[in-house]
């Protein structure tokens, strides 16, 4: 055996040595997180994007400096946010539960803030939002 085939052997033993460290403690050497954590996660970045489309909406196409700075921040936050709760979630589940949390959460404040038109139509439409979004988390449950 040469040296060059001892390093690559010796190189490929570590790297997995060091893929069954990342499989066993998590992403990066930090410690696994739980799906309850990651959804929790999940939640506050659902916020953020709430905090994202109101900026938006005063920012007035990005003419209005600090409502777009608002926008960007939150929106920043809240994509960040979303992409930590990934590292659990399955990435439809978590991205389509993301969706509907930021939409019910924008259509709730329009109509108790913003004095935007409430009705039965949108409250049942509201209440299917936040099913899907149960029932998606029940699907991620571990039993």
């Amino acid at each position: 055996m040469t040296m060059t085939q001892t390093n690559i052997e010796n190189a490929a033993a570590a790297a997995v040595q060091a893929s069954q460290t990342l499989a066993e403690t998590g992403t990066g050497g930090q410690p696994p997180m739980s799906s309850s954590s990651a959804w929790l996660i999940l939640i506050l970045a659902g916020v953020m994007e709430v905090g994202m489309a109101l900026g938006l909406k005063y920012a007035v196409g990005f003419t209005k400096l600090w409502p777009s700075v608002a926008a960007v921040v939150f929106g920043a936050v809240s994509m960040y946010l979303l992409s930590v709760s990934l590292r659990v979630l399955p990435a439809g589940v978590g991205y389509a539960a993301w969706t509907g949390i930021g939409a019910v959460g924008v259509l709730v404040v329009g109509m108790v803030f913003l004095k935007e038109p409430f009705n039965l139509l949108r409250l049942v439409c509201v209440l299917l939002i936040i099913a899907g979004v149960a029932g998606l988390h029940a699907s991620t449950v571990q039993r």
